[in-house]
């Protein structure tokens, strides 16, 4: 059963001037490590874009209204470059693997990057 669905998307432009201006206080507050070392390491501005978006549309798709941290949202991709989402701390036990599934797509073009998330009940 569907319990959130959620939506982001940005201009990778407005992405560029963040990073500009603050590039290590802006990816040590929203990413974690293993982000920060795949966006250097492996891809570029628009993967950037799609783990923020993605990160947001989760946010969106929650059914709480409770307070918690970007890095508790971690965005890894598989071989294939397909993402998926790991949860930690207390997004991580009021959303169990077991329990939950979440399904994401992300999309980017020259400007823009939009990421779709869906989370799913098991019974």
């Amino acid at each position: 059963m569907i319990i959130g669905l959620g939506i982001d998307i940005l201009e990778l432009g407005h992405l560029r001037k963040i990073l500009s201006f603050q590039a290590e206080s802006f990816l040590n507050y929203a990413f974690t490590e293993k982000e920060i070392e795949y966006f250097h390491n492996k891809r570029g501005l628009e993967h950037l874009a799609t783990t923020f978006t993605a990160k947001e549309a989760f946010i969106k798709a929650v059914p709480i209204s409770q307070s918690f941290c970007l890095k508790e949202i971690e965005v890894l991709r598989e071989e294939s470059g397909k993402p998926r989402i790991n949860l930690a701390g207390n997004l991580a036990k009021q959303f169990p693997e077991d329990k939950f599934r979440f399904l994401l797509t992300s999309s980017f073009t020259q400007s823009i990057v939009v990421s779709v998330v869906i989370i799913e009940q098991n019974y």
